[in-house]
């Protein structure tokens, strides 16, 4: 992981070895007070951000998370570190849901329910 603290020393961006990028701001000026920091995270083509409350990626950018609590901003920050779904994958599940992106990457792998009417008529 590297680190990078921003030019007034009120936030840092993290950048993952998956690739992914979170930014981590306690400054008036973000969702954030003296306790609590405003988070976001993207992956690296910056095409998908994450929902941290629903735990899925999302495809409208620029999706942040406000006055986070310290206790909860390192299970967060595993959260993203832990992402192995691949760039192309995650844009299909913020786009059409995680079953539909199962569908679409591997249709073998979904069993459609048997058709009790098949056959009759």
């Amino acid at each position: 992981m590297q680190v990078e603290f921003n030019e007034d020393g009120d936030g840092f961006w993290a950048k993952f070895d998956n690739g992914w990028t979170m930014s981590v701001q306690w400054n008036p000026r973000n969702y954030a007070s003296v306790k609590t920091q405003e988070i976001a995270a993207w992956d690296e083509d910056d095409t998908v951000w994450w929902d941290f409350e629903a735990g899925k990626p999302v495809s409208p950018s620029s999706y942040v998370l406000g006055w986070v609590t310290s206790d909860k901003l390192g299970g967060y920050m595993n959260d993203i570190a832990s992402i192995t779904q691949s760039s192309t994958e995650l844009q299909l599940i913020a786009r059409t849901g995680d079953a539909m992106a199962r569908y679409l990457m591997e249709p073998d792998s979904i069993l459609l329910p048997h058709n009790p009417l098949r056959g009759l008529g």
